[in-house]
């Protein structure tokens, strides 16, 4: 529940609606950002089953949106974007939000996620961001062993030209991450010629 973008909610026809709007208010509770469909009498709109996932390489509120940088709007009160909420789940799954000044190669950047894919693929719940790749955004996600395309953007969707990345984990210390992509960044700054 805690992963999903969207969450389907069967049986509410059938389910007194005391019960169906407690439900509503656990899966808010758990994940503010999900969008909750009620499914009446087992009937879901195809369309409502696909499109998930950035669907556009234009940049702007719908790339921040997914992303999580903008999960409630202005006025809500709080920092709600992914990676910022506490944990409302089993204490071995972990919410790391990073975020990297210096500019990533694509080489180095997805050796890194591969190594961490391959060697700890099944406990690697979530992962999604923009990556900085020699100046220009790329979006990242992937859940496991299993990474979408990457998708470059045309334009940064706002001022923030730093890497940003949320990954959900279970059983990986944040800092096994933040160091291996510190590493990389580091690798990388190092072939410069400057």
């Amino acid at each position: 529940m805690a992963l999903a973008d969207r969450v389907f909610v069967t049986k509410s026809d059938i389910a007194p609606a005391e019960a169906v709007d407690d439900l509503r208010a656990a899966i808010a509770q758990i994940n503010p950002g999900a969008q909750v469909s009620l499914v009446l009498h087992g009937e879901v709109e195809p369309r409502s089953l696909t499109g998930l996932g950035l669907a556009s390489a234009r940049a702007g509120e719908a790339t921040l949106r997914f992303l999580g940088e903008a999960l409630h709007g202005e006025g809500s009160g709080g920092d709600k974007r992914l990676g910022a909420r506490p944990a409302l789940h089993d204490g071995a799954i972990r919410t790391l939000s990073l975020h990297f000044d210096t500019p990533f190669t694509w080489n180095g950047f997805s050796a890194a996620l591969e190594l961490l894919a391959t060697l700890r693929g099944p406990d690697l719940l979530r992962v999604k961001g923009i990556v900085n790749v020699e100046g220009a955004p790329v979006v990242v996600q992937g859940v496991q062993h299993i990474f979408h395309p990457p998708v470059p953007l045309d334009r940064w969707p706002g001022e923030d030209r730093r890497t940003r990345l949320v990954f959900i984990t279970r059983h990986i210390e944040a800092a096994v991450i933040r160091e291996l992509l510190q590493a990389v960044a580091r690798v990388a700054a190092a072939a410069d010629p400057l």
